[in-house]
Protein backbone atom coordinates (compact mmCIF):
# COMPACT_ATOMS: atom_id res chain seq x y z
CA UNK A 1 0.00 0.00 0.00
CA UNK A 2 1.17 3.72 -0.90
CA UNK A 3 2.49 5.67 1.96
CA UNK A 4 0.57 8.26 1.50
CA UNK A 5 -2.38 5.77 1.89
CA UNK A 6 -1.93 4.83 4.93
CA UNK A 7 -1.27 8.07 6.14
CA UNK A 8 -5.00 8.91 4.52
CA UNK A 9 -6.70 5.46 6.17
CA UNK A 10 -5.33 6.67 9.92
CA UNK A 11 -6.26 10.41 9.70
CA UNK A 12 -10.22 9.40 8.79
CA UNK A 13 -9.94 8.20 11.97
CA UNK A 14 -9.54 11.33 13.31
CA UNK A 15 -10.18 14.36 11.19
CA UNK A 16 -13.38 15.28 8.51
CA UNK A 17 -12.66 12.96 5.52
CA UNK A 18 -12.78 16.09 3.05
CA UNK A 19 -9.33 17.55 4.64
CA UNK A 20 -7.63 14.17 4.55
CA UNK A 21 -5.70 14.62 1.02
CA UNK A 22 -4.36 18.26 2.29
CA UNK A 23 -3.38 16.70 5.68
CA UNK A 24 -1.67 13.70 4.34
CA UNK A 25 0.35 15.91 1.74
CA UNK A 26 1.72 18.27 4.57
CA UNK A 27 2.78 15.66 6.49
CA UNK A 28 4.39 14.19 4.05
CA UNK A 29 5.73 17.42 2.36
CA UNK A 30 7.01 18.70 5.77
CA UNK A 31 8.25 15.71 7.10
CA UNK A 32 6.08 15.06 9.73
CA UNK A 33 5.85 12.75 12.50
CA UNK A 34 2.21 12.89 14.00
CA UNK A 35 1.53 11.29 17.44
CA UNK A 36 -1.83 10.78 18.41
CA UNK A 37 -1.88 11.09 22.38
CA UNK A 38 -3.97 10.72 25.49
CA UNK A 39 -6.28 13.43 26.87
CA UNK A 40 -4.13 16.28 28.38
CA UNK A 41 -5.01 18.91 30.49
CA UNK A 42 -2.96 21.35 29.73
CA UNK A 43 -2.61 21.15 25.71
CA UNK A 44 -4.70 19.73 22.74
CA UNK A 45 -1.44 19.59 20.66
CA UNK A 46 2.32 20.80 20.60
CA UNK A 47 5.13 20.82 17.66
CA UNK A 48 8.81 20.45 18.21
CA UNK A 49 10.94 20.96 15.46
CA UNK A 50 13.54 18.14 14.41
CA UNK A 51 16.37 17.69 17.33
CA UNK A 52 19.17 16.91 14.39
CA UNK A 53 19.20 16.81 10.64
CA UNK A 54 17.15 14.27 8.55
CA UNK A 55 14.75 14.08 11.69
CA UNK A 56 11.11 14.70 11.27
CA UNK A 57 9.27 17.49 12.68
CA UNK A 58 6.81 16.02 15.39
CA UNK A 59 3.24 17.49 16.37
CA UNK A 60 1.29 15.41 19.21
CA UNK A 61 -2.55 15.69 18.64
CA UNK A 62 -5.08 14.54 21.78
CA UNK A 63 -6.91 11.37 20.12
CA UNK A 64 -10.02 12.84 22.06
CA UNK A 65 -10.70 16.03 20.28
CA UNK A 66 -13.62 15.81 17.85
CA UNK A 67 -12.90 15.76 13.82
CA UNK A 68 -13.44 19.22 13.72
CA UNK A 69 -10.72 20.15 16.72
CA UNK A 70 -8.53 17.45 15.78
CA UNK A 71 -7.97 19.43 12.12
CA UNK A 72 -8.32 23.05 14.09
CA UNK A 73 -4.98 21.97 16.27
CA UNK A 74 -3.51 19.94 13.62
CA UNK A 75 -3.18 23.16 11.01
CA UNK A 76 -2.41 25.45 14.11
CA UNK A 77 1.07 23.15 15.08
CA UNK A 78 1.35 22.88 11.10
CA UNK A 79 1.33 27.06 11.27
CA UNK A 80 4.14 26.77 14.20
CA UNK A 81 6.26 24.41 11.70
CA UNK A 82 6.54 27.09 9.04
CA UNK A 83 7.03 29.74 11.00
CA UNK A 84 9.94 27.56 12.29
CA UNK A 85 11.07 26.95 8.93
CA UNK A 86 11.59 30.48 8.03
CA UNK A 87 12.61 31.96 11.55
CA UNK A 88 13.26 29.36 13.67
CA UNK A 89 13.63 30.49 17.73
CA UNK A 90 13.84 34.27 16.47
CA UNK A 91 10.21 35.21 16.91
CA UNK A 92 7.57 35.29 19.46
CA UNK A 93 5.87 31.59 19.28
CA UNK A 94 2.01 32.98 18.41
CA UNK A 95 3.32 36.44 17.32
CA UNK A 96 2.02 38.18 14.11
CA UNK A 97 4.43 35.35 11.76
CA UNK A 98 2.56 32.94 13.36
CA UNK A 99 -0.93 34.17 13.16
CA UNK A 100 -0.58 35.23 9.59
CA UNK A 101 0.43 31.76 8.89
CA UNK A 102 -2.06 30.31 11.19
CA UNK A 103 -4.82 32.23 9.37
CA UNK A 104 -3.71 31.28 5.80
CA UNK A 105 -3.71 27.65 6.66
CA UNK A 106 -7.15 27.48 7.94
CA UNK A 107 -8.66 29.31 4.64
CA UNK A 108 -6.97 26.28 2.91
CA UNK A 109 -9.60 24.02 5.03
CA UNK A 110 -12.35 26.55 5.61
CA UNK A 111 -15.29 24.60 3.72
CA UNK A 112 -14.71 21.70 5.70
CA UNK A 113 -16.40 23.01 9.00
CA UNK A 114 -19.95 22.93 9.19
CA UNK A 115 -21.38 26.62 8.72
CA UNK A 116 -21.07 27.95 12.28
CA UNK A 117 -17.48 26.25 13.20
CA UNK A 118 -16.71 28.42 9.99
CA UNK A 119 -18.33 31.54 11.55
CA UNK A 120 -16.62 31.30 15.27
CA UNK A 121 -13.32 30.59 12.57
CA UNK A 122 -13.22 33.52 11.11
CA UNK A 123 -13.74 36.36 13.99
CA UNK A 124 -11.03 34.14 15.76
CA UNK A 125 -8.95 34.05 12.74
CA UNK A 126 -9.08 38.27 13.10
CA UNK A 127 -6.74 37.69 15.97
CA UNK A 128 -5.95 34.00 16.84
CA UNK A 129 -4.54 33.40 20.66
CA UNK A 130 -2.47 31.18 21.75
CA UNK A 131 -5.10 28.46 22.44
CA UNK A 132 -8.25 27.45 20.67
CA UNK A 133 -9.24 26.67 24.38
CA UNK A 134 -8.97 30.93 25.35
CA UNK A 135 -11.06 31.66 22.74
CA UNK A 136 -14.73 30.98 24.30
CA UNK A 137 -17.20 31.55 21.28
CA UNK A 138 -14.84 29.11 18.90
CA UNK A 139 -14.17 26.51 21.84
CA UNK A 140 -17.88 26.65 22.73
CA UNK A 141 -18.55 25.89 19.26
CA UNK A 142 -16.53 23.37 18.82
CA UNK A 143 -17.51 21.23 21.80
CA UNK A 144 -21.01 21.04 20.30
CA UNK A 145 -19.43 18.34 18.02
CA UNK A 146 -18.34 16.42 21.23
CA UNK A 147 -19.85 12.99 20.04
CA UNK A 148 -18.99 11.38 24.07
CA UNK A 149 -19.69 13.91 26.51
CA UNK A 150 -20.75 11.26 29.13
CA UNK A 151 -23.50 14.19 30.24
CA UNK A 152 -21.40 16.57 30.99
CA UNK A 153 -21.75 20.53 30.82
CA UNK A 154 -19.97 23.36 30.84
CA UNK A 155 -19.98 25.09 34.40
CA UNK A 156 -20.76 28.20 32.69
CA UNK A 157 -24.47 26.61 31.48
CA UNK A 158 -25.61 25.30 34.92
CA UNK A 159 -27.86 26.90 38.16
CA UNK A 160 -26.25 29.34 40.27
CA UNK A 161 -25.97 27.55 43.90
CA UNK A 162 -25.84 23.91 41.97
CA UNK A 163 -23.54 21.18 43.06
CA UNK A 164 -20.96 19.65 40.49
CA UNK A 165 -18.57 16.98 40.01
CA UNK A 166 -14.96 17.66 38.14
CA UNK A 167 -13.18 14.95 36.78
CA UNK A 168 -11.13 13.79 39.89
CA UNK A 169 -14.44 13.34 41.87
CA UNK A 170 -14.49 16.46 43.74
CA UNK A 171 -17.89 18.33 44.27
CA UNK A 172 -18.78 21.98 44.24
CA UNK A 173 -21.02 24.58 44.71
CA UNK A 174 -21.61 27.16 41.87
CA UNK A 175 -20.60 30.59 43.03
CA UNK A 176 -20.75 34.12 41.79
CA UNK A 177 -19.25 35.11 38.49
CA UNK A 178 -16.06 36.54 38.35
CA UNK A 179 -15.53 37.23 34.33
CA UNK A 180 -14.58 34.18 33.14
CA UNK A 181 -14.30 32.48 36.01
CA UNK A 182 -16.56 31.21 39.11
CA UNK A 183 -15.90 31.39 42.61
CA UNK A 184 -17.15 27.81 43.59
CA UNK A 185 -16.99 26.41 47.10
CA UNK A 186 -15.58 22.49 47.44
CA UNK A 187 -18.17 20.33 49.24
CA UNK A 188 -16.63 19.32 52.57
CA UNK A 189 -13.99 21.42 53.41
CA UNK A 190 -15.51 24.69 52.15
CA UNK A 191 -12.34 25.79 50.37
CA UNK A 192 -12.54 28.29 47.73
CA UNK A 193 -11.35 28.04 43.71
CA UNK A 194 -11.68 29.93 41.11
CA UNK A 195 -13.03 27.63 37.93
CA UNK A 196 -13.25 28.72 34.38
CA UNK A 197 -16.72 28.73 33.34
CA UNK A 198 -15.32 26.21 30.43
CA UNK A 199 -14.68 23.52 32.68
CA UNK A 200 -16.78 20.42 31.35
CA UNK A 201 -18.48 19.26 34.75
CA UNK A 202 -21.30 16.71 35.95
CA UNK A 203 -24.49 18.34 37.31
CA UNK A 204 -24.69 16.44 40.33
CA UNK A 205 -28.08 18.69 41.87
CA UNK A 206 -29.57 21.96 40.85
CA UNK A 207 -29.43 23.79 43.76
CA UNK A 208 -28.01 23.27 47.12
Amino acid sequence: MHHSTKIEDILRKYMPHAAVPLMATWILDYHILLRITAKRKTVLGTYSPPPKANAPHTITINGDLNPYAFLVTFVHEVAHLRVWLRFKNQVNPHGKEWQTVYSHLLGKVMEVFPADVASALRQYMTNPSAATCRDEHLYKTLKKYDKDNKGLVLLEEIPDNAVFKVEDGRLFTKGEKLRKFFRCTEVGSNRKYKISGLLSVALVAKQV
